[in-house]
């Protein structure tokens, strides 16, 4: 089984292009991939573009009807470059043949995931002590997450006025398909805490303002400044991402290094996801690596799911399959993406709850145990052989069954990534998270039944064969 080479877009911007055309919305997996309950007009998108060619790039994009969102300020630095662009989902299919686009990614959803900052626990007292200039003075401090409560008094001078140079709510406005970036400078932010024109609240969610407070509260909110962070005098940006988005997060970054200047800065990103390959290849992995360097470092959260079940791995050995047992955590979005390395030569299938054996890239499918998507395509960038396994309306605790036939092995190790939008745990449940094996052979003879689906090419009702008896 080879993967499709003919389409540099993700499995989510594929699934909403062909919702946006050969299905009926109330049908439409792939509008629930992009966050909508219906099949949306335009979606803002990650293009990973040629340097060379982002004149070009730029120009197709306004032709089609869509906007450029941000591009990095260095395009010249690298080979290729993130460009942040709204776009209309009719105008997806066409851009895929476009030669300077590399990769399109649809946006990615984010989750978030600490009153000991100081003393023992991190040493911080004693630095500071020792080098008594370590209060963050000169550095610009973003945090890029629910947001920022700009009224907190931690967040203010002791005159009353903020602390904070910039506060941007990154939100796709309801009624609407695209992002917005709405930016208030520390004019306005001043003008609102005095009572004058309104802007948006700073952290309905308190997740950002709970990580920021961490990072450089600087205590005016307790008497005696206990409770304060680790750079009090650091100043400070925040980005309210609504939702997390990486779009919004690039964003984020981008203005970020812009307002810092010439000082210090740092990014703080407490939050995360797991589509994507996880080797810097992704188009955030991209913007971040840019982006950083001396002088401007950018902080990820890591940790905080070692308990959640999120990631597999097994290795290939022929004549044995490869399974990961995927759990249904609840009834959203449930996705598994599985990589597999290039050169290695798979058959690989999705079984139902129900026992039922799929091939993957035919289409949205419609089955008792839910309506999915199964994609298995090379991906342009890194190469990697990646089946992208997207489902909705499951029935909670249900197992979803991905598996991996080797036909000749070069390298062998398998990873595989699972989550839900809705925040469900233990995707992958068996301790330790490792695929298990199976010497079951693929049916040659086995019977089959008919499921509807709905191919991107070809007819529905295309046949899905069992597997083999246990």
């Amino acid at each position: 089984m080879e993967p499709r080479r003919d389409t540099v877009l993700d499995a989510r911007l594929r699934g909403a292009a062909f919702a946006a055309s050969d299905l009926p919305v109330e049908e439409s997996l792939g509008a629930r991939t992009l966050g909508r309950e219906t099949a949306p007009r335009r979606t803002t998108v990650k293009l990973l573009v040629r340097s060379a060619e982002l004149a070009t790039a730029e120009e197709w994009i306004e032709a089609a009807g869509g906007r450029v969102v941000s591009t990095p300020p260095d395009p010249d630095s690298s080979g290729q470059v993130v460009v942040l662009a709204g776009v209309p989902v009719s105008a997806l299919s066409e851009m895929d043949g476009q030669p300077w686009l590399l990769r399109a990614e649809a946006p990615k959803e984010m989750f978030t995931r600490m009153d000991r900052a100081r003393g023992p626990v991190t040493g911080v007292d004693a630095v500071q002590e020792a080098q008594g200039d370590l209060t963050g003075a000169g550095v610009l401090l973003a945090v890029v997450d629910t947001g920022v409560d700009w009224a907190h008094p931690d967040f203010r001078h002791d005159d009353g006025t903020t602390r904070l140079e910039r506060f941007v709510h990154a939100h796709v406005p309801e009624g609407t398909e695209e992002s917005r970036f709405d930016v208030f400078d520390a004019g306005a932010i001043n003008k609102a805490l005095n009572g004058g024109p309104a802007i948006p609240a700073g952290d309905p969610g308190g997740h950002g303002t709970h990580c920021a407070s961490i990072a450089a509260g600087n205590g005016r909110g307790t008497a005696d400044r206990r409770f304060r962070g680790v750079a009090p005098e650091a100043s400070l940006m925040g980005v309210r991402a609504e939702p997390l988005l990486d779009v919004h997060i690039i964003e984020g970054i981008r203005q970020a290094f812009d307002l810092a200047g010439d000082r210090p800065a740092v990014v703080s990103l407490s939050l995360g996801g797991h589509f994507g390959a996880h080797d810097g290849t992704s188009a955030i992995e991209n913007e971040i690596a840019r982006a950083t360097g001396p002088g401007r470092i950018v902080v990820v959260a890591a940790g905080n799911e070692g308990d959640d079940g999120v990631h597999a791995q097994g290795r290939l050995a022929v004549g044995e399959d490869l399974t990961f047992t995927v759990r249904v955590p609840d009834t959203g979005l449930v996705f598994c993406d599985v990589w597999i390395p290039r050169g290695d030569r798979v058959d690989v299938f999705v079984e139902s709850p129900s026992g039922t054996r799929f091939e993957p890239n035919i289409g949205e499918t419609s089955t008792p145990d839910g309506i999915f998507v199964a994609d298995f395509v090379e991906n342009p960038v890194n190469r990697e052989q990646n089946l992208t396994f997207l489902m909705v309306n499951g029935t909670v605790d249900d197992r979803w069954t991905i598996r991996v036939t080797p036909l000749s092995v070069v390298h062998g190790e398998v990873h595989a990534w699972a989550g839900s939008v809705d925040g469900g745990r233990l995707m992958f449940p068996a301790r330790p998270w490792r695929a298990t094996r199976s010497a079951c052979p693929p049916p040659r003879n086995a019977p089959s039944r008919s499921v509807r689906s709905s191919p991107a090419t070809g007819s529905r009702g295309r046949r899905a064969t069992r597997p083999c008896p246990a």
